[in-house]
């Protein structure tokens, strides 16, 4: 007899809620400036995971601070930041889990760059959705994952 192969958790995942908890796109007040005026963006980006294995949910926290490099290196201000969670359902999440002393809760790789890159590529749309008609047009947050 065959052994079944072995389900990962992220074919019945859900991403049950997104959730923009805080937004600002905040220009210079003292020296407003215009989107024709940036020459590209500094991005920092950090996360929180949390989860319940037993209970099969998981939620990840992107924050996003987003600063646009002006034309001519002119100083500013000006900044957009964002704080967004994602929630996700994932029945047999504790299976792709281990706990020990030593590193606490480890989620198995696989699946934690999945629920990452998810999170990342839904924060890169809703950011550049976001900042559409303002000076921060055209910021699109890069592929690469936020630090912890």
């Amino acid at each position: 007899m065959a052994k079944a192969k072995k389900k990962h958790a992220f074919e019945d995942i859900i991403l049950a809620d997104i959730n923009i908890t805080s937004q600002e796109i905040i220009n210079d007040a003292k020296k407003p400036i215009l989107a024709t005026e940036v020459a590209e963006f500094d991005f920092k980006s950090t996360f929180t995971k949390t989860l319940d294995a037993k209970a099969g949910w998981a939620s990840i926290e992107i924050n996003v601070s987003v600063k646009p490099k002006l034309i001519e290196n002119k100083k500013t201000k000006a900044e957009a930041r964002f704080i967004i969670e994602y929630l996700y359902i994932a029945p047999n999440l504790e299976n792709f889990v281990t706990e020990n002393k030593k590193d606490g809760i480890l989620m198995d790789g696989e699946l934690d760059e999945w629920l990452m890159q998810s999170a990342i590529s839904t924060s890169r749309g809703l950011i550049f959705d976001k900042v559409q008609g303002t000076f921060m047009e055209g910021a699109i947050l890069p592929l690469s994952p936020p630090q912890p």
